[in-house]
């Protein structure tokens, strides 16, 4: 996990390096917490399907505080102190993350394949192999589904 600092967003300059197995990992940061997901679905398969919790809080020494094992994990996005975590064909799992040391699975949506999510203010945008589906999430922990583009092959 590579910590940059973007005061200047045209000259972003390199802060720390926080070093866990070597995978495709996206990462969020929500306040002084970055959440990562490893999964051994993508290119970069080695082995672990988890999410991986840092303090942040001093950029420059990130430590490691939770582990949290998953079924395969890729994408994932915050809304307040909800945490959307895209599974693949196990779909999407809501995680309450308010305390991130004692993670809660309020639920997962499933019959759906995802792989990158996307929220934005009360609207979550899932993306999977067959298009795009929309969740309302004004209530962040309770996802209503709006809508879905198909993609057609």
């Amino acid at each position: 996990v590579y910590i940059y600092d973007i005061t200047n967003a045209d000259d972003p300059k390199y802060v720390s390096l926080y070093t866990h197995i070597t995978s495709c990992d996206p990462v969020v940061v929500n306040g002084n917490y970055a959440y990562a997901t490893l999964s051994t679905l993508s290119r970069c398969q080695h082995g672990v399907n988890e999410l991986d919790i840092f303090d942040v809080s001093n950029p420059a020494n990130p430590q490691a505080i939770n582990t949290y094992p998953l079924t395969q994990p890729q994408g994932l996005g915050f809304k307040d102190s909800i945490l959307y975590v895209c599974e693949g064909a196990a779909g999407l799992d809501v995680l309450d993350v308010s305390k991130p040391n004692e993670i809660n699975k309020i639920h997962t949506i499933s019959g759906i394949n995802t792989y990158d999510v996307i929220p934005y203010d009360s609207l979550l945008m899932v993306i999977g192999p067959s298009g795009l589906s929309q969740y309302d999430i004004s209530d962040a922990a309770n996802p209503v589904h709006l809508s879905d583009i198909h993609v057609v092959h």
